[in-house]
Order: structure tokens, then sequence, then C-alpha cells
């Protein structure tokens, strides 16, 4: 579920430098790769990247730079991927094996590891959870009677993966790609709706901040970010396409938690 990143050098053998193009052969599926820049002419380097995306265990890949007369040079380079774990959901339901972990996993290898926006968006998402999920780990080890308040939590989430991608998984025959934009925009928008929105619907009772003019402006960014999204996508800007997918996300959320306070005043003020 991660990337690293390795200089390739290309020194000139003999006769006269010339443009070479490098590509990696020996990758396993789920994983994927890119050379920046991926033309070098001796003697010069390029950065290989390569994102584990589903891989798991080691491998050892041929790194081969062509030219355009035809001469081959390679060389090998051993990877092994470590997966990531789950350690929260792990934690708390005391095993790896788990149904509930599994389903978590599952999710992230085979829905959105599999897809390029999705392995963009789990850049940023693995940053972000593991700067602090081993610390909530150890507090939940720590204290064993917060399990059942940790598994209270999580099964909402676990209804909202199954539930999305149940919806999505039609698409993926047609379009991996759009399949895991419609779950991540399900998953997203029902995230903010289950866990933010009972916040604001208490906050709507003593403040006045949720206005419908608000919410049309609120809504105009998820648009405007699902719309990068596929720029960035197009044009293969991987970091572009970390960030935006990331916001539009975020926005999805706050969009849900905004507008279900509006929604429940309209409905039972009318």
């Amino acid at each position: 579920g991660s990337s690293g990143s390795v200089v390739v050098k290309v020194k000139l053998v003999k006769g006269t430098p010339e443009e070479v193009v490098l590509s990696l052969e020996g990758l396993p599926s789920g994983a994927s790769y890119s050379f920046s820049p991926s033309k070098v002419k001796p003697t010069g380097s390029s950065v290989l990247t390569i994102n584990a995306g589903s891989a798991k265990g080691q491998y050892t890949v041929i790194i081969r730079a062509t030219s355009k007369s035809g001469v081959t040079k390679t060389a090998t380079l051993t990877i092994k991927f470590k997966e990531k774990k789950c350690i929260i959901a792990t934690v708390t339901y005391g095993s790896e094996v788990a149904d509930e972990v599994q389903l978590l996993r599952n999710f992230r290898d085979n829905i959105v590891l599999s897809t390029y926006a999705g392995r963009r968006f789990y850049v940023a998402f693995n940053a972000f959870y593991y700067s602090w999920s081993p610390y909530v780990a150890q507090w939940i080890l720590a204290n064993p009677w917060s399990k059942p308040v940790f598994k209270a939590a999580i099964y909402p989430l676990i209804g909202i993966l199954l539930l999305s991608t149940s919806m999505a998984e039609p698409l993926t025959a047609l379009s991996p790609e759009l399949a895991v934009y419609l779950a991540g925009t399900l998953i997203s928008y029902l995230i903010g709706l289950v866990y933010f929105s009972p916040v604001t619907v208490l906050v709507s009772l003593k403040k006045k901040w949720f206005k419908v003019s608000v919410l049309k402006k609120i809504g105009l960014v998820p648009v405007t970010c699902l719309l990068l999204c596929l720029i960035s996508q197009v044009a293969a800007v991987d970091t572009a396409l970390t960030v935006f997918t990331s916001m539009y996300v975020l926005s999805l959320v706050a969009l849900a938690a905004y507008s279900t306070p509006i929604a429940l005043r309209k409905l039972f003020l009318k």
C-alpha cells in the first residue's frame, strides 16, 4: 500500500551517447511504476517510483534501457512489498483474519488500490492514517474496555463500504476508474452523514450558521474538485491527482455534514 523511489543511473559504456527509453519488467499484479524522466541520455539519471498497490512479497524486477538503434542493457533490482495493516480494526477485533478486518482490507486492495485514482488518493490517506493510528491502537490495547466502543464506531463504516461497493461493482467491468469514483463519492458523503452530521445538527440547535446560500457555495467545491481530478488523471499528474482526490473526499464529507441540518429544518418546519 506504500511507494518507494530509487535513482537509476545511466552511464555510457562505449561509443556515442544515445538517448535510451527506460522500462521495468517483472512487477506483480497490482503494483505500478513510473520513471522521471522516462528517457535519459548517458551520462544521466532517472527516478524510478514504484507503487506497491495491492502487491505483497519479494520480487526481482528488471530495469531495461533501450536505445533508438535497438541496443538494450538491463539491471536487476530486488524489492519487497510490506503490507500495511488496518491496525485499529485489527486491534479492535483481535485478529487480522476477522471478517470485519478482511472486508476493510479487501476494499482497500480490490477497489482502491486497483485503480490509478484510488492509488493516488491512498498516498494521502496512508500518510494521514498512519500518522496517528498506531497511537490509537496502543491505547486500545492498554484499555480493553474500549473495544466495544470502537466496534460500535466501525460498524457503520463497514455498512457504508458494503453498500457503496455493491453499487459500484457493476461498473467495474466497464471502467474500474469510474467505479472507484462512484464508490468514493458514496462513501465520502455517507461518512459525512453518519459520523459528522450529528455534530452539525446539535450545533445548529444553538447557532444559526447553516444557511442555504452558503450551502450552494459549498456544493460547488466537490464539483470543481471532481473536474480537477479528471483533468489531473487524464494528464497523469500524480501529485495533482493526490491533492484533488483528497479535496474531493473532504468536500463531500463537509457537504453532507453541512446540508443535513438545513434539510432537517426544511423537513420539520414546513
